[in-house]
């Protein structure tokens, strides 16, 4: 019943969830492109048990087919209060991954390749091909969500260590004669109510 209290009022695909990322590999692996980038909200308010199904079920497959996948988190993914387990009627908290854990769990799959990381967030560079990299920009506020009070925040903002890194990864690209594409789980342009 909690489940149900939550659906309610979550606009999240829950229960289709699980067929929508399996859908999803089936077409990813019969159309196989080079590089697949996903841009946060990888997983229901950042559980451990559902970091592990997304890798299991869509991302190892890729890998294991040849197919590079390159993450980044979103709002919901890491050190969040709302990684909950329901039974019954009740919520029970349940592990969820702190920054450090985020980047070994999806080391394959952006981070152990990095040109470059930084140090200030989730943030890093690699190489998509020759001539070209990405800019993976993390921009979650994972680091003030307050388990005490239940606060996770959703907006998100660059800290100026990352506009920094982000400034002198593009410098070195340009240097040395590089494109440079950007992923951001947020936009650019402010949401309007």
């Amino acid at each position: 019943s909690a489940f149900e209290r939550y659906l309610r009022n979550d606009r999240k695909m829950l229960t289709e969830s699980v067929s929508l990322a399996e859908k999803l590999r089936d077409r990813l692996l019969s159309q196989r492109p080079d590089v697949v980038l996903l841009t946060g909200d990888l997983t229901k308010d950042g559980e451990k048990l559902s970091h592990q199904k997304l890798r299991k079920v869509l991302l190892d497959p890729l890998a294991l087919a040849g197919i590079k996948v390159l993450v980044i988190p979103g709002n919901h993914d890491v050190r969040n209060p709302h990684a909950v387990r329901f039974v019954g009627d009740t919520t029970f908290r349940v592990p969820t991954l702190s920054r450090d854990e985020f980047a070994e769990f999806y080391s394959g799959f952006g981070y152990a390749d990095a040109l470059s990381r930084d140090t200030a967030s989730l943030s890093y560079v690699a190489q998509l091909a020759p001539g070209l990299r990405i800019l993976a920009l993390d921009a979650c506020r994972y680091d003030d969500n307050d388990f005490a009070t239940d606060k996770c925040y959703h907006d998100g903002r660059l800290k100026p260590e990352t506009w920094a890194f982000a400034r002198r990864q593009l410098d070195q690209a340009e240097r040395d004669g590089q494109k440079m594409l950007c992923m951001i789980h947020h936009g650019m342009v402010e949401h309007w109510k």
